[in-house]
């Protein structure tokens, strides 16, 4: 299956909200301060597992991300 068939079939990773398409998430920890960069918009920093952070999708905010396109699933 090639990558163009894979998105059409699955264009969300599984928090539900962020395209296979889109950069990385950018995160700054607000816990420990730790900036670290991930596929989801659910993940815990890798430094203190603390799931608070100010997320940003390339240059754009997660609330507006979250308006645009919902709440992301909590995956576990």
């Amino acid at each position: 299956m090639s990558i163009g068939e894979y998105e059409k079939r699955h264009p969300f990773y599984s928090d539900g909200i962020t395209k296979v398409t889109d950069p990385f998430w950018r995160s700054v920890c607000k816990k420990c301060g730790h900036v670290f960069l991930a596929c989801l918009a659910t993940s815990s920093c890798p430094v203190c597992g603390s799931n608070e952070a100010d997320r940003r999708l390339g240059d754009i905010p997660f609330d507006q991300v979250v308006a645009e396109r919902g709440f992301p699933i909590k995956s576990d």
